[in-house]
């Protein structure tokens, strides 16, 4: 099953925001900064999603209308939800962290509630 992973957050950063189905398959997936359901990096993906998601790719190459420089490939299958079957799986939110920076990491690094290893 293609799946993207999410967890609650409670702060206001602007992030991604799956909305979901009664079965759990994702539906919409927005830009939010209000707390709530956020995407949190980590996905699987079957090898039928992903033939899909590679066309579509080449297809975003040859846009000259848009700079697809500036996307995420995430973009496309946000883009094209209703042709993808991809589930949301939620995480609880005391066994991830998200490091986007350098500063992020050595915030995190030492938190043993994030990381939990002996050292």
């Amino acid at each position: 099953m293609t799946q993207y992973f999410s967890s609650f957050r409670f702060d206001n950063y602007d992030e991604w925001c799956p909305k979901t189905n009664e079965q759990g398959r994702n539906i919409q997936i927005e830009n939010c900064s209000t707390p709530g359901l956020r995407l949190i990096g980590v996905s699987f993906w079957q090898k039928k999603d992903i033939s899909k998601i590679t066309r579509l790719l080449e297809d975003y190459y040859t846009r000259s209308e848009q700079n697809w420089r500036e996307l995420f490939w995430d973009n496309i299958p946000r883009e094209h939800l209703n042709e993808l079957e991809i589930f949301n799986t939620i995480v609880p939110e005391n066994v991830w962290t998200e490091i986007d920076t350098i500063n992020d990491y050595y915030i995190n690094i030492d938190d043993e509630n994030i990381f939990p290893i002996k050292k």
